[in-house]
């Protein structure tokens, strides 16, 4: 019985650390991709305005 709520107890804790480290990963990805994103657009901007 000890053991069940030993594996409970450190499951809530584990859970929303993942949860929170999941959340930061995909944050971290999107803003990534979207400065790349606005970074060649803003290129192909000047390309375009140059040309």
């Amino acid at each position: 019985m000890t053991v069940f709520l030993t594996m409970l107890l450190i499951f809530s804790i584990v859970k929303p650390a993942l949860a929170c480290g999941m959340v930061g990963i995909v944050f971290i990805h999107t803003s990534l991709h979207l400065r790349r994103l606005r970074h060649l657009s803003s290129s192909y901007l000047d390309r375009q305005l140059s040309a």
